[in-house]
């Protein structure tokens, strides 16, 4: 009888470890698919860039760290081929010179104003781009370059209340704080007489 209860300890124990292994290997991952095709791209891109030495390494690892997913909801199949794109692009434009601006590039890296200046940057930071920015929600994108802000309205003398300008402090950008005053009416924000 002691080889029975042996042999049903051991099966018992085969179930158990079988059922923690059924329940234990799951994941939550979401996107690993679209991790993957951005991450092998970076590689590759990175490679141009110079900032990696083997892109088939760092290939072999992303293969197996997005098994993490992206740590934002997938974005779908359009806007991770246009990534994948983007980045693309920027390997091609660090193949034709690592110190090339974005405009210098023989093909637009990204379709919208960005804080990167050079392919690299995007490939290092993909989120800087218009089509990758999904990877971090939080980016904002830029101001188109050149457009003017808005000026602030000088208030009406009397109307109550103060502002920066017309106190004397700093008005428009690129204005110095006499300008300011002189152009919200005087010094000290009194209508000159």
């Amino acid at each position: 009888m002691p080889r029975q209860t042996s042999v049903a300890r051991t099966l018992a124990g085969a179930l158990v470890l079988g059922m923690l292994q059924v329940v234990g290997c799951g994941t939550d991952a979401v996107g690993v698919d679209p991790c993957r095709r951005i991450e092998l791209a970076r590689c590759d891109a990175a490679a141009a860039c110079g900032t990696i030495d083997d892109a088939a390494e760092c290939r072999r690892f992303y293969h197996d760290q997005c098994l993490h997913g992206l740590p934002v909801p997938d974005p779908g199949t359009e806007l991770v081929a246009e990534c994948e794109a983007t980045l693309q692009r920027a390997g091609a434009c660090a193949a034709e010179g690592v110190d090339l601006s974005l405009e210098e590039c023989s093909d637009a890296v990204t379709s919208e104003p960005t804080y990167a200046t050079t392919a690299c940057e995007i490939v290092s930071e993909p989120h800087l781009s218009a089509e990758c920015r999904f990877l971090s929600p939080s980016t904002d994108p830029p101001e188109e370059p050149g457009e003017p802000e808005e000026p602030e309205e000088p208030e009406e003398p009397g109307a109550g209340g103060s502002s920066g300008a017309s106190s004397g402090g700093s008005g428009a950008p690129g204005e110095t704080p006499g300008e300011a005053g002189a152009s919200a009416g005087g010094s000290g924000g009194a209508p000159i007489e």
